[in-house]
């Protein structure tokens, strides 16, 4: 029986079904992993028109998780501030803290650089300029996320959106 496939979420669930049929037909005792690999197999060709956008997508990606990590970073000394824990400067806790295991031998000199940034262009001697400077960064770095949270879900979108329509197109 054919479903009505006429809606984008109907037309993925079609093409899922379809697989899954066509997999178990050919080898009914395959496990469900065996199964999604052999899935992810017939849709590599569909994929890889569109390598370039999806590394976008990746690169957009992996910049959100850097900016939210420094924001979480950036929000500690702010808050310390904030209630009283302050210290002179307000990242110089929060960048000693990152010292741990092997990653921090790794990034040794990146810590570094960034720790001399923060103090360069966060932290002067006033308190209130430096907590007004802090909470600017933190804003620029929210709207950052924000346009590299939206470059992600364009781009994923407009691959999923051009892989359905070729899938359809293929179909009927």
């Amino acid at each position: 029986a054919v479903a009505d496939c006429s809606s984008a979420a109907a037309a993925i669930w079609c093409t899922i079904r379809l697989t899954v049929s066509i997999s178990l037909e050919t080898d009914m005792s395959a496990s469900v992993d065996s199964l999604a690999r052999s899935t992810l197999w017939r849709f590599l060709p569909y994929i890889r028109p569109h390598r370039g956008i999806l590394l976008w997508s990746v690169a957009a990606t992996v910049l959100f998780v850097l900016l939210s990590a420094l924001q979480i970073w950036l929000i500690g000394p702010l808050v310390g501030s904030l209630f009283g824990h302050s210290p002179t400067n307000p990242t110089s806790q929060a960048v000693e803290n990152l010292s741990g295991g092997g990653i921090d031998q790794v990034f040794s000199g990146v810590r570094q650089s960034f720790h001399e940034l923060i103090q360069q262009f966060v932290v002067v001697g006033n308190p209130t300029e430096t907590l007004a400077r802090l909470c600017l960064a933190i804003l620029l770095i929210s709207l950052l996320k924000a346009i590299f949270g939206y470059i992600q879900s364009f781009t994923v979108a407009l691959t999923q959106q051009r892989i359905i329509r070729l899938l359809r197109d293929q179909m009927f």
